[in-house]
């Protein structure tokens, strides 16, 4: 291993094939490490870079080895997997998880940091509601020498690493099948453009026209529908009202099936009559006949990334704030499969 300023616990303990609370051990002078092994391990550290002091520190000031973690729902099979590996991270770095949700309220956000500043966090992971416009309280937990890192919805907030999808590629990968399978009308259904997976996945969807040189109809663009509910009433008023289309990109599954449901009680068929996809694999889209095609967004890769890079900002005062965008993997099922 080179020496590097951003080394963690958890780099020493893979490095010496030890656990992480056994190098935790070592550097609190704990009586159950040999004295030869914790030798070893404050050679290896100071050999490498690694500055326990700046954690201990921490911990003199009144911090906790608490992490906080806000979701907007934890009833998303995306943001369970993600909790999941975060806490797995953690765990063997030795801290502890506090898990709080906001409920897509900008207000209950607000009132979660608050929560977490007051219980002395050492950071908070972070992914924002919906309509959230500020960072005004970020700024404030980090005034107060909370780490804060944040993914999947974010914002570009100062001193703050976040990350993300490549939410634009995936996007644009599964509009051009798609376009590629015939269908030339493709609604898009999606949540507020102050949003940055949102944002991102709408410029994916307009490349993907552009490149295949069909000029999209912007009166199918439906906003605000990601729940299974607003899917359904929004594809019902779509036929309903007679608009042309024969597609339905939705950025989330939930409205992806809201639609689906509407379709099958019609009678249309699927692929046939209209293509169906959606955004975020979750669990039912293998499973409905037909399958949807959906975009897998590396959820569990993106909470270890997550975690190990909170720690490394804890643990490492020099560490920089980085941006880290994972990519996504088309899930194509039998909902587009029309040729």
């Amino acid at each position: 291993m080179k020496k590097q300023s951003g080394i963690t616990i958890t780099d020493i303990a893979k490095e010496l094939k030890i656990s992480v609370a056994t190098v935790s051990r070592a550097f609190n002078n704990h009586p159950y490490v040999k004295p030869e092994l914790k030798k070893q391990i404050l050679e290896f550290a100071k050999t490498h870079g690694y500055q326990p002091s700046s954690l201990a520190s921490g911990l003199r000031k009144g911090k906790t080895k608490t992490i906080g973690v806000i979701i907007p729902r934890n009833n998303r099979n995306f943001f369970s997997n993600i909790i999941s590996s975060i806490e797995e991270v953690l765990t063997t770095a030795g801290y502890n998880t506090l898990i709080c949700q906001s409920f897509e309220s900008p207000e209950k956000e607000d009132s979660n940091i608050t929560t977490l500043i007051n219980s002395n966090v050492s950071g908070i992971i972070i992914s924002h509601c919906l309509g959230k416009n500020s960072h005004k309280n970020i700024e404030e937990a980090i005034n107060k020498g909370i780490k804060v890192i944040q993914f999947d919805r974010v914002f570009n907030a100062p001193q703050t690493s976040f990350v993300i999808n490549d939410n634009k590629q995936g996007a644009k990968e599964v509009v051009l099948h798609l376009l590629k399978q015939g269908y030339k009308r493709i609604a898009f259904f999606y949540g507020s453009l102050t949003t940055n997976i949102f944002k991102e996945r709408q410029l994916g969807y307009l490349e993907a026209h552009k490149e295949m040189g069909i000029k999209p109809d912007t009166s199918l663009f439906f906003k605000n529908t990601l729940t299974r509910e607003e899917g359904y009433n929004t594809t019902k008023q779509i036929i309903d009202k007679n608009i042309k289309f024969d597609a339905i990109f939705s950025c989330g599954d939930y409205s992806a099936l809201g639609a689906y449901l509407y379709i099958k009680e019609r009678g249309l068929k699927i692929p046939e009559d209209i293509g169906i996809a959606g955004f975020a694999d979750e669990p039912f889209t293998e499973f409905t006949t037909p399958s949807i095609t959906s975009v897998n967004q590396n959820d569990k890769e993106m909470g270890r990334l997550v975690a190990e890079q909170l720690i490394r900002e804890i643990e490492n005062e020099k560490s920089t704030q980085i941006q880290i965008t994972i990519p996504t993997i088309v899930k194509y099922r039998e909902s587009t499969q029309r040729l």
